[in-house]
């Protein structure tokens, strides 16, 4: 039998996904994994792995105290790796950090799907960062768009916008603050 039934909701908690997936796998396939042989693509993904574990040392911050994310949580859903937490608030903040921006160009001219999809990957992330304020008004400013209910949208994107350029300020003070030279 191949296949499996079972949820695994967002934001991802990596222990959950582990533990189900852990569940799922035959004990006799978790096996074949650890052989040594490095021309297998399973032992070099156990390489990769080691290769970030090492990585991630270099960039150990205390993301705990960044403003507008709880810490712990964030770093509960990320397994434990707080420099994985680190690299990927970094990544997240070059990505979005003219969100607000993008999102008013799409409401402005009525690119509701657009504006909606981006609402909704931001929500996904300040979801897995623990970062519940902004989580709270993407998801209202989503809900609002998906409902239509454009009465009082460009409101609700100001208080997502500022939501957003808060975060985004508390991570790059935090982020220059706190990285260790290698």
């Amino acid at each position: 039998d191949i296949g499996m039934n079972d949820v695994i909701s967002k934001p991802i908690d990596v222990k959950k996904l582990g533990i189900t997936l852990k569940k799922w796998l035959k004990q006799n396939d978790m096996s074949q994994t650890h052989t040594h042989n490095t021309n297998n693509p399973q032992q070099q993904d156990i390489q990769s792995d080691a290769d970030l574990s090492s990585q991630e040392q270099e960039l150990e911050v205390d993301i705990t105290k960044i403003p507008g994310i709880d810490g712990e949580k964030a770093l509960k859903m990320l397994g434990g790796r707080s420099s994985l937490l680190s690299k990927t608030l970094i990544s997240f903040a070059e990505t979005y950090r003219d969100c607000g921006e993008r999102i008013s160009f799409h409401i402005d001219n009525e690119e509701y799907k657009e504006a909606i999809r981006l609402v909704h990957s931001i929500k996904g992330l300040a979801g897995t960062f623990a970062a519940f304020d902004l989580f709270e008004k993407a998801d209202t400013l989503q809900k609002s768009l998906e409902n239509q209910n454009l009465n009082n949208i460009v409101d609700l994107s100001n208080n997502f916008n500022e939501a957003a350029k808060k975060l985004f300020a508390a991570i790059d003070e935090h982020l220059a603050s706190n990285t260790i030279s290698p």
